[in-house]
Parts: C-alpha cells; structure tokens; sequence
C-alpha cells in the first residue's frame, strides 16, 4: 500500500486534469517528483467515474467534428 498522501496526490491530480490517464499521471510523479510509480497503481487510486457524467477527454468523432467545422 502508498502512504496516504501520495494517494491524495493521485486522486487531486486525476481531478484537477481529466483528460490525463494513468500513464500520464505516472509519468509526470516521476518527472516532477521523482516518485516511481506504475500506471496500474495510478489506476487503483484513481477516482472512480460518476456515470451519467461525460468523460474528461475529448472522442475522435467529437474532435474530426470540429476539426472539419474549423475549416
């Protein structure tokens, strides 16, 4: 188990930056932090997703959308 603030670290920061998975979250604690970490570990404690409510990142289908309506 991680200590308790690293999980509240990987919660806040899957809040505050949704459209980033756990490879990214992983990532940027080891970038920024020096924190070692895998992705599946971020994923444990990731906050789970409330259904009903849109996901954080954008669909392909939304974004060749407004890619083709920009033109």
């Amino acid at each position: 188990m991680i200590p308790a603030a690293l999980r509240g670290l990987i919660r806040r920061t899957a809040s505050e930056n949704p459209t980033w998975g756990q490879e990214r979250i992983a990532n940027e604690l080891l970038l920024k932090l020096g924190i070692r970490i895998s992705p599946r570990t971020v994923r444990k404690y990731m906050p789970k997703p409330v259904s009903g409510q849109p996901r954080g990142d954008q669909r392909w289908s939304t974004a060749i959308e407004d890619l083709v309506q920009d033109q």
